[in-house]
């Protein structure tokens, strides 16, 4: 629902809301230049709804249902 986030060093931070059938919803870091999936994130499954947001070397992923998720490196 929300846009990805772009950081300073490429990678883009995108969630997802609505999935195929058989699919889980997740957030993902992708190589900005390449469209390489660089990782998927564990979030429980719940769909993300707002926009991924990285602040102070950490990656912010809010949840339909289970809450905010805080990735650093």
């Amino acid at each position: 629902m929300g846009t990805p986030s772009l950081d300073s060093a490429g990678v883009l931070a995108a969630g997802t809301y609505l999935c195929p059938a058989g699919s889980t919803p997740g957030a993902y870091l992708i190589n900005a230049a390449t469209g390489a999936i660089l990782k998927a994130l564990p979030v429980g499954g719940s769909r993300v709804f707002s926009q991924p947001v990285f602040a102070q070397g950490t990656l912010f992923v809010a949840t339909e249902t289970q809450g905010l998720y805080n990735f650093a490196p």
